[in-house]
């Protein structure tokens, strides 16, 4: 057998080490960073969804207090107005001092009644008193409704073209079955849902007729946001408050999380994009499959290194061992002819 064939059946230490070394640290690494991902994400979600509703609570907070301010203050006004039997001037100073006190409150209104209108609101943001009569009589039978004793919130903007709401409340004076109308400005219920967060949190009524939105276009154009899943979910729901996971008709998966206020029949609404909220851990994924790969590249170039001097080393070894085969090889040859 020639010298060439020989070292053509050398043992293949590198590519033995290489490919050893490639199936192992793959299958580990891999299996590291699919357990990694898979606990992380279950932690970031469980996060996400508690981050959610704590924004959830929190707007819904702001926005019942405020709801409950501005019925409080009003029905005393109305109160303080029907003890005193109060009349021309001194009715007018009353209504002067409580839109003093309450200057986003643009006006009240008792069905069949009195009318008491903020002239420095009205003349502040360009608008006719006018505006105000278009709009009960557009939503006479809320008014009605709210006669017999329900509550409403309604969305106000279309017809003002600027952040307004009209809360509709039973009102009941000598005996008579009336509704109160409360048209006030809601730019402080919207500094409670502001963007530049992840969650997006808006407030709804019972139609689902968007009221409070941090994109005031979306408000002025009257939206309503009965087709989101979540807004049904909620309406056959019992729970006050809950978090819900459910699928949007774009296919996305949303963290959802409700509040239903006691005011009006309204609730606040939390979305949060779960690929989002799990963003982080998609960077975090991509990183460690990077690191992963620069570890693999650095163990196969050392094992490629060690098996070069491996091999090295069992070359020399081998042709030591064919001269030293071939010299005595050699002797015996000479000690044979000699004899």
């Amino acid at each position: 057998m020639s010298t060439k064939d020989k070292k053509r059946r050398s043992p293949h230490v590198g590519l033995t080490l290489i490919l050893t070394t490639i199936i192992f640290m793959t299958l580990s690494l891999g299996a590291m960073i699919y357990l990694a991902n898979y606990f992380i994400s279950e932690d970031i979600q469980v996060t996400a969804e508690e981050n959610n509703h704590a924004i959830t609570m929190q707007a819904a907070e702001t926005a019942e207090n405020k709801l409950a301010s501005i019925r409080a203050n009003t029905l005393l006004m109305l109160d303080l107005v029907n003890t005193t039997n109060t009349s021309g001037m001194l009715l007018k100073q009353t209504s002067s001092f409580f839109f003093e006190r309450n200057p986003d409150v643009a006006a009240v209104i008792i069905s069949g009644d009195k009318e008491f209108y903020n002239e420095g609101f009205f003349n502040s943001n360009e608008i006719e008193n006018q505006a105000v009569q278009t709009f009960l009589e557009k939503n006479d039978d809320k008014i009605k409704r709210a006669e017999n004793g329900e509550a409403f919130i309604l969305n106000a903007s279309p017809e003002f073209n600027i952040p307004l709401l009209a809360m509709m409340m039973p009102w009941r004076e000598g005996g008579q079955n009336q509704a109160v109308t409360i048209f006030f400005d809601s730019s402080s219920i919207t500094q409670a849902f502001a963007s530049g967060r992840r969650s997006l949190t808006f407030l709804v009524n019972e139609s689902a007729d968007l009221l409070v939105h941090p994109d005031f276009e979306l408000v002025k154009s009257g939206i309503n946001m009965s087709k989101l899943p979540l807004i049904g979910q909620m309406n056959n729901s019992k729970e006050s408050n809950k978090e819900i996971l459910f699928t949007d008709t774009d296919g996305k998966e949303y963290f959802g999380s409700f509040c239903k206020l006691s005011s009006g029949d309204v609730s606040v609404i939390s979305l949060l994009d779960k690929e989002k909220a799990l963003q982080a851990l998609t960077f975090q994924t991509q990183k460690n499959i990077w690191l992963s790969l620069i570890i693999l590249f650095a163990d196969i170039l050392i094992m490629w290194i060690v098996s070069k001097a491996i091999k090295r080393a069992y070359r020399k070894a081998w042709e030591a061992e064919q001269k030293n085969g071939g010299a005595k090889l050699g002797e015996e040859e000479s000690s044979g002819k000699n004899s």
